[in-house]
């Protein structure tokens, strides 16, 4: 993994502290987009897998920033 920290961990701490929509950033900069939306893809599946074994119902929304890209706050 390359950053700070690994999807896997922001999506127990996000599911443990009941966060409603968690975003993935600081992307290595030499991926593309392909690998990008795979990681994506493969942190909704763990997401799932997670929350499944653990017993919780609501999942967090997972999504990843782009460039430009708004995200809005509710």
């Amino acid at each position: 993994e390359w950053g700070h920290s690994s999807s896997n961990i922001g999506i127990e701490l996000a599911v443990e502290a009941n966060i409603k929509h968690l975003v993935l950033f600081h992307h290595e900069p030499s991926s593309h987009d392909v690998e990008i939306h795979k990681k994506l893809i493969d942190a909704r599946s763990y997401r799932d897998i997670y929350c499944l074994n653990i017993g919780k119902k609501e999942l967090p929304k997972v999504s990843i920033a782009i460039e430009n890209g708004v995200i809005g706050l509710d």
